[in-house]
């Protein structure tokens, strides 16, 4: 099965005989990688997710499939925030 950053998990064949399942795999085995920004909460989300689109639509290595900023996780000090889009084509 492919999970969210596009790994592929192994699951036992048990597992599939008792549960249906579809193989969204077929077509590609693409992956992404996983980018983290660590920030304080004075950092705007909306203007960093503007810079990383400015970013994405200059560059020749985007494959216009993904874009986005998602915050993934938030502690008392900071925020985790994951930039989606970063694919380079053949990788």
């Amino acid at each position: 099965m492919r999970i969210w950053d596009k790994r592929r998990l192994i699951a036992p064949l048990s597992y599939f005989i008792e549960k249906p399942f579809q193989n969204w795999t077929r077509l590609t085995s693409d992956l992404l990688g996983a980018v983290f920004i660590y920030a304080d909460y004075t950092l705007p989300v909306a203007a960093v997710r503007e810079e990383l689109q400015r970013i994405l639509n200059e560059t020749k290595l985007w494959d216009h499939r993904a874009s986005g900023l998602v915050v993934t996780d938030a502690t008392e000090r900071c925020q985790q925030q994951r930039p989606v889009g970063f694919a380079l084509p053949g990788a």
